[in-house]
């Protein structure tokens, strides 16, 4: 164990309260230049302590920072099931997962980052990710027997797992917006995005790689001027262990849903999606091919299909990723 994590032991076992600079300096056998040094590097992996002069170094309650050791102890599926690699700062967790898998990697290859340079979304577009404000995870799968069409079912696997741990930790009405985005308070807080790889002689899925880019708190600088009326945020202020126990909640729900679906049994993520649903029973704008055209969602069918009645009385099933909702009426 290195310095800083006996720093951080000592912090976390005395919890609310102050230890000197010269007590963690005798404990370890190290300089108290060399205790600031490793305050400092902690600081600025995100975890709050607080310093005071006379008073010495004190762990504040409601420390939020990525740790392995704690998603573990949250998880109540097998511990096998999971390779949990977490990331000071990446590109995209995405690409990541994605260069990983094209190199061997098994499924349930887990890559966790609090900052991306280059996240992104839907349909190419950016998603911000700033340093300390979220929690961005991807998630590497290696079904059998899938098609490209059947990433729907993968997207909305993760829509149901991680809206189900959102509500679950933070008790708040959070909500799904067909097919991959997640609402709190009319404003998105969270984004689902699936890539695979194909295998060209089959057409089926060699693999595919869920991402979930969640917006946890209010970003330091504030949201860029273009997404503040639009994007939202789960908490007001840093939670006690938030990011690893939605985290660890997210790949509970996952798998259980992941594994039924590998039976053939759908009913168990369809429900719970259909129930988070915004969109059934209303009236919405629809944009699909670049036209937009006023309907009605009556339900969300057995293939995650949208169904939507035009006003001229038609009815259409909409696959993941085929249209956009642009508007709720």
């Amino acid at each position: 164990m290195s310095a800083k994590e006996k720093i951080l032991d000592i912090l976390n076992n005395n919890k609310g309260s102050f230890i000197s600079g010269e007590e963690l300096a005798s404990s370890l056998g190290i300089s108290r230049a060399g205790i600031w040094k490793n305050i400092k590097a902690l600081q600025k992996e995100g975890y709050l302590i607080d310093a005071g002069t006379n008073k010495g170094y004190s762990l504040r309650d409601n420390n939020d920072v990525f740790d392995e050791e704690k998603i573990r102890g949250y998880l109540t599926i097998p511990q096998n099931y999971i390779d949990i690699q977490i990331l000071k700062e990446t590109e995209s967790t995405n690409s990541a997962a994605y260069k990983m898998a094209l190199s061997g990697a098994k499924e349930g290859l887990v890559i966790l980052s609090r900052q991306q340079s280059l996240g992104r979304g839907h349909h190419g577009r950016k998603f911000y990710s700033p340093a300390g404000s979220g929690i961005y995870l991807s998630l590497l799968l290696r079904p059998s027997g899938l098609t490209q069409q059947d990433t729907g079912f993968i997207t909305c696997i993760g829509a149901a797992a991680m809206c189900r741990s959102l509500r679950e930790v933070s008790g708040k009405e959070v909500g799904i917006k067909w097919a991959n985005d997640l609402f709190l308070n009319d404003k998105k807080i969270c984004g689902i995005l699936t890539e695979g790889a194909l295998d060209l002689e089959s057409g089926a899925l060699n693999f595919c790689v869920t991402g979930c880019g969640v917006n946890l708190y209010p970003p330091k600088d504030g949201f860029p001027k273009e997404l503040k009326d639009i994007a939202g945020f789960l908490f007001e202020d840093y939670t006690f262990d938030a990011g690893s126990r939605i985290t660890a909640g997210f790949l509970n729900r996952f798998f259980e849903y992941y594994e039924e679906f590998k039976k053939g049994n759908h009913d168990g993520f369809l429900n719970d999606y259909r129930s988070y649903s915004l969109m059934i029973g209303k009236d919405i704008l629809i944009e699909i091919d670049q036209k937009e055209y006023p309907a009605r969602v009556t339900s969300i069918d057995d293939k995650c299909r949208l169904v939507i009645d035009y006003e001229n009385g038609q009815s259409f099933h909409l696959e993941p990723g085929k249209g956009s909702i642009r508007k709720i009426l």
